[in-house]
Formats: structure tokens, sequence, C-alpha cells
């Protein structure tokens, strides 16, 4: 099934005011089952956005789960034949994000991607899995690694890998990285505004409340990025309990722990992945990895900020 329909879409931050000069250059584009934005203040801007542009889509169809690409070299082609040639830019994140569960104690689990999509089909369907399947999808996830050789990426065990917790924040850096080699120096990256950056760019952003109407807080992002995570667009109510796609890797059902979490840094590979592995953490933990990670946060629960960190927002 291709995921690119609106259920799925996690429309967290809503960008609400911008300002550029006359030599900026706009566009919107769909990357990673979601509708893009990016703004470039250059005088090159149209050159450096075509340029750009290719290598987005190219990045997208590997880290797709759903379908395939012309070089049957994808999550989807992993999943499903459980090797793959080797592609250097699917062996970084695989190797970031076995990084990012390691030092998570597994709260981020790469290997949850059969249990996040027997909870989207089932809510989909309007029925709760069985805790037969999760606990069998479970052990599969537990018992699921990766061998990555010189020529090959191969996947053991018979669970699936999902990157929607990672992909956006690690395509947020490489496109950074792109625009800084290129000298460009305002910017501003949206990737479905669950995950977005900033640079020398004035952008307003508001931060929406999950379940409710009106919003967190409004702050402007310099240099910085922010991922939120929050079943608000993906949930489903089921017999008055509302269910969604954020599963937490220990019991596989929905975290239901805070309402929304939101990680701010320059690192968006660690906001998006962090973002997603806090929803599984008491305080306490989330405290000391915010002081471990130099990151900041914003935990939100019965609508109110329980937990928040940094001067700057």
């Amino acid at each position: 099934m291709k995921k690119l329909s609106i259920l799925f879409f996690t429309i967290i931050m809503l960008i609400i005011i911008s300002s550029c000069s006359n030599k900026a250059f706009n566009a919107n584009f769909i990357a990673f089952s979601t509708e893009c934005y990016i703004a470039i203040d250059n005088e090159n801007a149209k050159e450096i956005y075509s340029e750009l542009k290719p290598k987005i889509l190219e990045m997208s169809s590997y880290f797709d789960d759903y379908q395939t690409n012309r070089n049957a070299i994808s999550i989807y082609d992993l999943n499903k034949s459980r090797r793959i040639a080797r592609n250097e830019i699917l062996v970084d994140i695989l190797n970031k994000a076995l990084e990012i569960k390691n030092d998570t104690n597994g709260c981020y689990n790469p290997f949850i991607g059969s249990l996040t999509r027997l909870w989207k089909d089932s809510l989909n369907n309007n029925r709760i899995p069985s805790q037969a399947d999760i606990d069998s999808l479970l052990s599969k996830m537990n018992n699921t690694s990766l061998e990555i050789t010189e020529t090959e990426i191969i996947l053991n065990g018979d669970g699936n890998i999902d990157l929607g917790g990672i992909a956006k924040g690690y395509a947020l850096d490489y496109i950074r990285d792109f625009l800084d080699n290129k000298n460009v120096e305002s910017y501003f990256i949206d990737l479905g505004t669950s995950s977005v950056y900033s640079k020398n760019y004035k952008m307003n952003i508001r931060l929406d409340k999950p379940y409710n109407s009106g919003y967190i807080k409004v702050f402007d992002l310099n240099s910085s990025g922010i991922s939120t995570s929050s079943g608000e667009h993906q949930n489903k109510v089921i017999d008055g309990i509302r269910y969604h796609h954020l599963i937490s890797p220990f019991d596989g059902k929905p975290a239901t722990i805070y309402d929304s979490i939101s990680v701010i840094s320059s690192n968006n590979t660690i906001n998006d992945s962090y973002s997603t592995a806090l929803m599984s953490m008491d305080l306490d933990t989330i405290k000391e990895i915010v002081s471990l990670k130099n990151i900041d946060v914003i935990v939100f629960k019965n609508n109110e900020i329980i937990y928040e960190t940094g001067d700057s927002i």
C-alpha cells in the first residue's frame, strides 16, 4: 500500500510568518511521503535547487518502505528480499539508526517496522491488534539484526526496518550540509512540518497543541532544527480509547506517557530520532538525556507543558 494517504501525514508545526530578500526562491515538492517546502535566499537559488531536488527525491526512494525504486535499493526491497546491494546513503543512515538504538537503550528501534505496519493497518480497519500478534512481532523485532558487507546490506531475522523516526531528520542534515557547501547563508527547510530547519531565515514557528485547539508556543529558529512526535494526525478512537502510530518497542503498543515531544538542536538526525525515543522514556530519563546530548525539549501532556528546556525558544 502506498503511504501517501493524508491519514499518515504528521502535521505538527505551522509556519506562520516569513520574510526574505528578493533573491529568494521557494518551492513545494513531495518527498518522504509528504509535502515538503524549501526556501533559499541566494542569487543562484534556482540553480542550487535544481541540483538539490533530484538528490532529495533519490534519498526519499531509498528510505521508502512501501515500494521499490528503479534500482531495487530501498528499505522496501531490503524488507522483502532480506538483502540488497550496498548503498552508501543507506549504510550511513542504518549505522546511525543502530547507534541511536544503542544510545537510547532501545527506545528508538529501527526494527519496529512490522509492528508499526500492524497498528496502522489495524487502526485503518477500526480494530486493535491481538496480543498474540503483538507478542509475535515483538519477538521478531528483538531477534533481528543487520549485516553490512563490502557489497551487500543483509537483514537477518524476521523483523522489518522502519526509518520513519529518523529519515526526515537525516535528510534535513543532508540538505543543510549541501546548502552550506554551496555557501548559502540563508534558507529554510520543511520536511512535512514535523521536522524543520532554519538558518538565518526569518521564520516564526507555531507549535500546535495535540488533540486540542490553540498552540503551545511560537518561536524563532536560527541555525537550529526542531522535530516533533505526536499521535494527533495518525490516531483512531476505538471503544473510547485513543490509539496512534507511535509504538513503544517494549510492549508493542502506542506510547501514551506524553501527548507530544519536540526536540530542538542543530543536529536534525538526533532531533527526529530522539523525539520518537523520548516518547517511551520516563521524565527523569528524559532530563538525563537532555543534559547528555545537549538538546532542548518541550514535553507536552494533558494540555500543558510539563517539562521544557532552552531559553531561546
